[in-house]
């Protein structure tokens, strides 16, 4: 897929920017605590479900996360930004605590990448588009035929996403 407006190149590049910063975050958290404390709190990154049944509640939860994310056209940015943040800080802990644990880096990445090379691209579109409300009320010219393709790619992006992370990367 070709990003064919060339300013929405920067919007992607800020939305991967505060992703990552949240990310580095969530490392930093994880190696700052107690060995027991992120003991008790690994528990919660378990999925436990698998199938469709995975799949459908994956893909409901990141189309609302990704609306949210796009909600920052009409907002000012401002959810975009937090949401950006805070999910990078959750896969950072994600991956800290992973690791902490003694799970093998070959492990957690058959447990992220497959899912996650379409699950990550399509957030930060959507992430990208909440940014342009920085400037959007300021555009004189609005092109919602590239929202709306944008948003078709999101979609399709999550689906299949969703249903890798539900049969592939849930069994391994």
């Amino acid at each position: 897929m070709k990003i064919e407006n060339v300013k929405f190149q920067y919007f992607f590049w800020g939305a991967f920017f505060f992703f990552l910063m949240g990310a580095v975050s969530g490392i930093i958290v994880v190696y700052s605590m107690s060995d027991q404390d992120w003991l008790e709190s690994s528990e919660i990154l378990v999925n436990h479900k698998a199938g469709f049944e995975a799949s459908l509640g994956i893909f409901i939860r990141n189309i609302g996360v990704a609306a949210i994310l796009a909600s920052g056209l009409f907002l000012f940015g401002l959810p975009t930004l937090i949401v950006l943040f805070i999910n990078g800080l959750w896969i950072g802990t994600v991956i800290a605590s992973r690791l902490a644990e003694g799970v093998s880096l070959a492990t957690l990445l058959l447990k992220l990448l497959p899912h996650g090379v379409l699950e990550l691209p399509a957030l930060l579109l959507a992430g990208a588009i909440g940014l342009k409300g920085f400037v959007f009320y300021f555009q004189s010219k609005k092109d919602w035929r590239f929202y709306y393709r944008m948003t078709r790619w999101i979609i399709l992006l999550l689906v299949v996403a969703a249903l890798i992370e539900g049969f592939v990367t849930s069994v391994v």
